[in-house]
């Protein structure tokens, strides 16, 4: 299972499970978050980008990161290239399996904007996402 890590789980890692599920299928991804409140729901922006490209928004509560599901990932993609130093600080022995979607290329957090910045991140992660070979 590919484990998608932001810093609060309510828009950028759960748009990048729900995707990866749309492709790889149920069970095949989660998110979480580095400073997640835990029962968040989604936000609420993050959900219509994600109904208005067809995929189903789910009924996610924000998770907060922690040693078990980094244990549990066959990989886990951080949305920044600051999430993935903090993952490899914090979790230094899983590093080998921590990475960005794209080297170079950060997911910018839509939160506090507009629907067209939700859609625009969603774009990019439909895009980055259809690249990926799933290894389960």
């Amino acid at each position: 299972m590919v484990l998608y890590v932001c810093t609060g789980n309510t828009c950028r890692s759960y748009m990048a499970e729900r995707v990866h599920i749309a492709r790889f299928g149920p069970g095949s991804a989660c998110s979480a978050g580095i400073a997640a409140f835990p029962g968040q729901v989604a936000n609420e922006l993050a959900v219509k980008a994600l109904q208005a490209s067809g995929i189903d928004p789910g009924d996610h509560c924000a998770r907060a990161l922690d040693e078990e599901s980094m244990r549990q990932a066959s990989a886990v993609i951080a949305m920044t290239a600051a999430h993935r130093a903090a993952l490899i600080r914090t979790y230094p022995y899983y590093s080998e399996k921590i990475h960005t979607l794209k080297e170079n290329i950060d997911i910018d957090d839509p939160f506090g904007f507009a629907q067209p910045e939700y859609d625009a991140c969603l774009a990019l992660l439909l895009e980055l996402i259809s690249t990926l070979v799933y290894n389960s």
